[in-house]
């Protein structure tokens, strides 16, 4: 029976109701299903609906139909947390069931004559397709195995029975967990787990027939049976055999082809099944992966001999060989399938096999089948067939060069008989030993064409190609199956090994000085000679006809260094070169993998530049004394070798991983270069995204306050006067917008250190920030990025382009010798060239290298700085409540005292957006592009996240954010039903989804979160336990991955204030936190104005 209309009018208020009853009638309920409780009348309804905001709203409801009441509703929407009663789409998705509850019934009733105005009507309703009907109900049942059979999840068993009767093979099943019930019907089985029906086998077992119920094995044996009646309904219409004798006769038994049978016992390997025949009483069938255990004999008589095969039955498909052997079934490898089947073929189970051999086949059987059956069976030869054997083969190979072909003959001979191998075998022929004649056979004519000349097989000596691999490795197997008489002509035709170089390496001043000498290397042939090596030959034709090498070290090593260096071949033939010395660390790799047929001879210079890089860990560069902050191992290891760059007068990349640490390293370097240089040194910019631009500041501050620095914002005058000053600084810091909008004034700026942050900011080298971060003039350049790389590799090139310019060369060539190869053709060669090139200059650390060195959280705080009108409507928000301070506490009532509350909250929501507390506010929210950022920065790191907020509509905000970056996520709040929660944690901690959103009181208690390796505090929490709690859902027992921690702070707002009392510990106990948050009373009108007072 349906709930009635006024069961739903009596939950809603009639706004929600009228505004429901159009979200319905418009058809914007997306999704509707309802899943009964067995034996309670009550039924749970689940919907989707569309809201006028173009959100999509999942909603709940609890009816009681046998009550006609709607005991319990919820929703996703604002409007359901804070008013009583269903919302509008609860209303809706009521309206919905409600319709579709009638004209179940009237289906069901057959009253298909009834009038639509009989009906209770809802404007615009209509009557669903049979068919989703069907749909509906089968989904339904779906939900509802899912919540109301837990225990047979996985468990329900098919316990497979095989007989033989005759020549037939009959499958029956068996089906239960601890007790098994007769299958008696496998056609009605396969149809109740298509359409999720409940089906009754006994007192015992009764359940929804949903393959989640059966277990792994189960579900095989369901697809082998559903695969098996699809072929016999193909077939049922054509075939008089299947539709009436197979198919019909026993519902209980699946008689299976041989096919089936094979493919059976495909899924049995390793198993035993129980079994019967009509000779034998029930027992069990094993199925072992191997060869059966064959013993075959052989008795010799004088008119031949007698094979004895043993009993057995064969079984194949396609692709498998079954060999039936008491009470076993062999699954045979490939090598027995191929030499054994046609042999098993003549086996019979019954008794055993008498095969007989007369004595004038028996030269043949000697040497065919007797051979294979020796390797794959055990022989008990009774007798003497000796005299049958073939005699031992010797087999000779003529190899010529005539005119303009390359000739090959092949010969066998036994004893004082000699044949041609090419030609035909005759029946006197069989003694011959067939397998080796036709080995060698078959190898030559891998080297060698046919021709009309039965009596000999010929290659074109024009043919580069194929007389190459002829020399270089056909020669040697033909020596595997035969002696190789080679003609002096042909001797003639050889393969060099490439001679020996020499090259030699001086470093002199900013450049490479490159020397190259060989006695016997064909200088006027190298550029023809390297642009086969380019095209991957393996050698090289010379003008006499000979073949060059090219596979050898001292050619591969002198082709990539001209390939790598960019050098032409006229380069070497004046004997030297000069080159950037930032090429050293790429020759010195070049070098090292070339262990044979070249001599490098390196200068003491150069051996003393790639000492001192490959041991920078090592080296003597301290960390600052005035650094405030610890550096771990490995953020040390990153120091020094950020020195020794600079040293060495190199840029490079730090791309350590998210959260490892990359912006104390590089403040750690600047600091102990200012405390060397003091005022003499120049001064150094960083460049970063603009929500970051404070975060370095407040970073600075906290580790390096004693250096001068100079956040550039304000107008554009403001920064003009710091660009005619900014010597008296020594660190600026700027956001690329900036940089980009100021490229002009930094002509005449000279820097001593130029940082980029984030540095696939200028990944695209077409931008005008690319450029304005190029045109920078500074003595040393780093970036600093996490995913130096993240679509094309000409993002990689445009960094490097940056660091110094050259060392990857000119875009254009970049894209053909790399980007095209690399990318288009997965052109390994030039991948490892790359990678040698760039490998001293980027340094890569992810958490799982550097596991023992992090704690197991690791905490950042992240600033970002109001901005525009965000800033302005918290300054007069500020005023407001400083205006309600003035009034002395005692004259103030306990309202007033929840106003003052209020208002606080009201500040905290405009450092998150201004959108929490205006409607119509449109400017942007420095937190959020902040947020972003680092949400980006993470899904680019392979990392998933959790955002946690105190203010649902916050992730209402967020989620809009992420639509509009097409970031899928997952999000929970306090109206998320805890069946739902279940689902969402455990879809979370396996699926791809990247971001999970999360209300902190909602997710702070009762989750697992494990796959997250990335927190985000978007606001901070008065109870710093509540906070830390919920940082702990993915920090616990289970997590593989370090943890890392961003708390997002307004900068000079309350929420820094907030920040502060956190830390104070005595503070917090004492007099401000209680264990439930904010304890007004505790709150002086004074330390309320002081959370506010410098921001005014």
């Amino acid at each position: 029976m349906a709930i009635t209309l006024k069961a739903i009018r009596q939950e809603s208020y009639p706004a929600s109701y009228t505004r429901g009853n159009t979200l319905y009638t418009n058809q914007q309920v997306i999704t509707c299903r309802s899943c009964e409780w067995e034996g309670e009348g009550v039924s749970t309804v689940k919907a989707e609906v569309l809201g006028k905001d173009e959100e999509l709203y999942r909603v709940e409801l609890t009816v009681d139909e046998a009550n006609d009441k709607i005991t319990d509703y919820s929703c996703e929407c604002e409007d359901s947390l804070i008013h009583e009663g269903m919302c509008s789409h609860c209303v809706a998705a009521a309206l919905h069931y409600w319709r579709e509850s009638i004209l179940q019934e009237q289906k069901q009733k057959d009253i298909l004559g009834q009038a639509p105005g009989e009906l209770p009507a809802v404007s615009g309703a209509r009557v669903s397709s049979p068919e989703i009907t069907s749909l509906i109900y089968r989904y339904s049942m779906r939900e509802k195995a899912r919540y109301f059979q837990p225990s047979v999840a996985g468990k329900v068993e098919l316990e497979p029975v095989l007989k033989k009767y005759s020549q037939t093979w009959r499958l029956t099943f068996r089906i239960g967990m601890d007790y098994k019930y007769a299958l008696k019907n496998i056609g009605d089985f396969l149809e109740a787990v298509e359409n999720g029906e409940k089906i009754t086998y006994g007192k015992k077992l009764s359940f929804i027939h949903e393959r989640s119920a059966f277990t792994p094995q189960a579900r095989e044996f369901i697809s082998f049976l559903e695969m098996a009646y699809k072929d016999r309904e193909e077939l049922r219409t054509e075939t008089y055999y299947y539709s009436r004798e197979r198919y019909k006769r026993n519902p209980q038994e699946l008689n299976l082809t041989e096919r089936e049978a094979a493919e059976f016992f495909l899924l049995m390997r390793g198993k035993r099944c129980r079994f019967s025949d009509s000779t034998e009483s029930g027992g069990e069938l094993s199925v072992i992966e191997g060869n059966p255990p064959l013993v075959i004999e052989i008795t010799a008589r004088d008119d031949g001999c007698c094979m004895v095969l043993p009993r057995l039955e064969v079984l194949s498909s396609d692709e498998s060989l079954f060999v039936r052997m008491g009470e076993a079934v062999y699954c045979c490898s490939e090598d027995f399938a191929r030499d054994m089947k046609e042999v098993c073929r003549y086996g019979n189970w019954r008794e055993c096999a008498h095969l007989e051999i007369a004595v004038k086949d028996m030269n043949a059987f000697c040497s065919t089948i007797y051979p294979m059956l020796r390797e794959h069976a055990e022989v008990k030869l009774h007798g003497d067939i000796g005299a049958y054997m073939p005699e031992e083969v010797q087999i000779r190979i003529y190899l010529d060069l005539e005119r303009e072909k390359l000739t090959c003959r092949l010969e066998s001979e036994y004893g004082d008989k000699s044949f041609n191998m090419l030609g035909t075998f005759s029946v006197e022929d069989m003694y011959r030993d067939i397998a080796r004649e036709s080995r060698a056979v078959y190898t030559a004519r891998a080297y060698f064409d046919n021709t009309g000349d039965k009596k000999v097989l010929t290659l074109p000596v024009n043919q580069d190609d194929r007389v190459y691999q002829l020399l270089a490795t056909g020669m040697d197997q033909l020596r595997q199956t035969g002696e190789v008489f080679v003609s002096e002509n042909l001797k003639k035709l050889s393969v060099r090994r490439a001679p020996k170089v020499t090259v030699g390496i001086t470093l002199s001043g900013d450049l490479l000085e490159l020397t190259l000498s060989s006695e016997k290397l064909p200088f006027e042939e190298l550029e023809a000679l390297l642009q086969s090596y380019r095209q991957r030959k393996k050698y090289y034709r010379l003008k006499d006809g000979d073949f060059f090498r090219l596979e050898d070290n001292s050619v591969s090593a002198l082709a990539e260094i001209m390939e790598g260096l960019s050098l032409a071949s006229r380069d070497l033939e004046a004997g030297s070169c000069r080159i950037p010395r930032f090429r050293a660390f790429y020759l010195d790799q070049v070098f090292r993998e070339a262990k044979e047929g070249i001599e490098i001879q390196r200068s003491q210079s150069f051996k003393s530049m790639i000492r001192n890089m490959k041991s920078a860990d090592d080296s003597d560069f301290e960390v600052p004394d005035h650094l405030k902050g610890t550096l771990r191992n490995y953020q040390k290891a990153g120091y020094r070798w950020l020195c020794t760059l600079e040293a060495m007068g190199f840029g490079g990349i730090l791309a350590d991983d998210m959260g490892l640490g990359k912006t104390i390293q590089m403040i750690a370097f600047l600091c102990a270069r200012y405390e060397k240089e003091g005022d003499a040194a120049k001064p150094s910019l960083i460049v970063c995204p603009a929500s970051l631009v404070y975060n370095w500041e407040g970073e600075l501050d906290r580790f390096a306050p004693q250096l001068r620095k100079k956040v550039l914002v304000g107008d554009r005058e403001e920064r003009k006067e710091i660009y005619e000053h900014y010597s008296e600084f020594q660190i600026l810091i700027t956001s690329y917008d900036i940089l980009k909008r100021d490229a002009e004034d930094y002509r005449s700026l000279n820097f001593y250190c130029e940082v980029l942050d984030e540095a696939q900011y200028i990944k695209n080298h077409m931008t005008q920030s690319a450029k304005a971060a190029k045109s920078v003039r500074a003595g040393v350049k780093f970036a600093l990025t996490g995913t130096p790389i993240e679509n094309r590799l000409s993002e990689l090139w445009s960094i490097f382009d940056y660091l110094m310019p050259g060392i990857l060369g000119k875009y254009s060539g970049f894209q053909k010798e790399y980007e095209i190869p690399i990318v288009h053709n997965s052109d390994k060669i030039a991948a490892r060239r790359l990678q040698k090139m760039i490998k001293p200059f980027v340094m890569r650390r992810l958490k799982k290298d550097v596991l023992k060195e992090l704690p197991d959280k690791i905490e950042h705080v992240v600033y970002s700085r109001l901005q525009g009108e965000q800033e302005r409507v918290y300054a007069a928000n500020v005023q407001k409540l400083l205006s309600q301070l003035e009034q002395p506490a005692g004259a103030r009532s306990q309202g007033e005292k929840f106003q003052v509350l209020a208002q606080l909250t009201r500040l905290r929501q405009i450092c998150c957006d201004p959108g929490l507390v205006y409607e119509d506010y449109k400017g942007e929210s420095a937190k959020v592009d902040t947020c972003m950022e680092l949400v980006d920065n993470a899904i680019e790191g392979g990392h998933k996240v959790l955002i946690f907020s105190q203010f649902t509509t916050m992730l209402d905000i967020l989620k809009k954010h992420l639509k509009k970056k097409r970031i899928p996520y997952h999000i929970l709040t306090g109206s998320t039903k805890k069946e739902d929660r279940a689902e969402l944690v455990k879809a979370f901690n396996k699926d791809e989804v990247p971001v999970f959103l999360i209300s902190l009181k909602a997710g702070g208690t009762g989750l697992n979160l494990t796959a997250a390796s990335i927190v985000i505090h978007f606001d901070p929490w008065w109870n710093i336990a509540a906070q830390n709690q919920a940082t702990d859902r993915t920090h616990r027992i289970g997590q593989e991955e370090k943890v890392t921690v961003f708390k997002l702070i307004a900068k000079n707002t309350v929420e820094e204030k907030i920040l502060k009392l956190q830390e104070d510990k005595k503070l917090l106990s004492d007099q401000i936190i209680s264990e439930h948050g904010v304890s007004v009373a505790a709150m002086s009108s004074e330390e309320i104005a002081g959370l506010l007072k410098e921001e005014t």
